[in-house]
């Protein structure tokens, strides 16, 4: 039982790369409503198409993340994967939280219509999105590898529930931020936007000289800056984690993975129940391998993971079985609950 709870504590550690990914999926959402930010960016507070774009990059990024982590994944181990995407999702918050100082040299994909300050912030979004994609595909296979099959099901829903608490505490955040210096941008200057029953703030011409003398910029920067701090428990941590023993064999090197196997169930590598269980695992890669020998002949890393990704595709059943896990997970998000995280204190404020 207590290796069991060992396990299962290890693991909970690891789910903080659902929680990067719920946050940063959350913390946008209060960002938008916030008349400082809109003072900043203002295309992106009046102009509602360009708005939605702006939300998206996260997750579209994300995907691409997602798709290319695989080869990473095992050439770099699931620990140095994560270590990675931690990098990368440190450097795009930090651009986030500092986006009007920094200067940087990314080929966003909203290059071509974004001005210097609406770029800035949509790359520190786009590599955020590009980490937190690595993040959601190897947390999972890391969960998987390293668990016994006994609390696999449970880990998943770890890792669902842990996305949906890194959106709870962003909202939280920034209920707490936005008062920093007050809710208005400019206090002494009426609002002009919306209609002449209902005034809103209009980024444009509600702007004293001076910018805003009323909300700090502080207030959407220290939630951006903040998600630093659980990426840096996460790539921290991991350092002191053992790698899954599944890579090890893929590489191998024998010895590394029933050390690391021993690790993870806290058992002597001599003991029997272990080397089986080991065993098990070896008998699986090398099923895996002589298939890909035999389906792939000749290829190897990126190669060898497009060709698998065409199998999808190459037969009718294969293509219906994708079209259905695809279809479920595409209409599980177009009933709308994404776009309520994202806009929800935007239409709070338009009750």
């Amino acid at each position: 039982m207590n290796k069991l709870i060992a396990i299962a504590n290890n693991l909970q550690f690891a789910s903080l790369g659902g929680f990067l990914f719920g946050y940063d999926q959350g913390v946008v959402s209060g960002v938008l409503t916030m008349e400082s930010f809109a003072a900043a960016f203002p295309r992106i507070a009046v102009d509602s198409s360009f708005k939605g774009w702006f939300v998206s990059t996260l997750l579209l990024a994300a995907w691409f993340g997602s798709l290319v982590n695989g080869p990473v994944a095992d050439r770099f181990g699931r620990k140095g994967s994560i270590m990675i995407a931690v990098v990368i999702f440190t450097f795009g918050s930090a651009l986030q939280a500092g986006a009007i100082n920094i200067d940087m040299a990314f080929a966003g994909m909203y290059v071509s219509f974004l001005n210097e300050l609406q770029l800035k912030r949509s790359k520190g979004r786009a590599i955020a999105g590009f980490a937190v994609g690595m993040l959601t595909m190897i947390v999972p296979m890391y969960m998987s590898e390293v668990s016994t099959a006994g609390i696999r099901g449970t880990l998943v829903v770890l890792q669902q529930l842990s996305i949906t608490l890194g959106i709870l505490v962003s909202y939280w955040l920034e209920y707490g931020t936005q008062y920093i210096g007050g809710t208005r941008c400019a206090p002494d200057v009426p609002y002009t936007g919306g209609t002449a029953s209902e005034r809103t703030f209009d980024p444009r011409h509600d702007v004293g000289p001076n910018g805003c003398t009323g909300q700090s910029d502080a207030a959407w920067r220290i939630p951006f800056a903040l998600q630093i701090l659980p990426g840096l428990v996460l790539g921290i941590g991991m350092i002191f984690f053992p790698e899954s023993p599944r890579y090890y064999c893929m590489r191998d090197n024998e010895e590394a993975g029933i050390r690391a196997l021993a690790t993870v169930r806290q058992r002597n590598p001599d003991d029997e129940l272990l080397q089986k269980e080991y065993l098990a695992i070896k008998a699986e890669v090398i099923f895996e391998e002589q298939y890909n020998r035999e389906k792939f002949p000749g290829k190897s890393g990126v190669s060898l993971y497009l060709a698998g990704y065409s199998t999808l595709f190459s037969t009718w059943p294969s293509f219906k079985r994708t079209a259905i896990g695809c279809c479920v997970m595409f209409f599980q998000q177009f009933i709308g609950c994404r776009l309520r995280f994202a806009i929800t204190h935007s239409l709070a404020n338009r009750r």
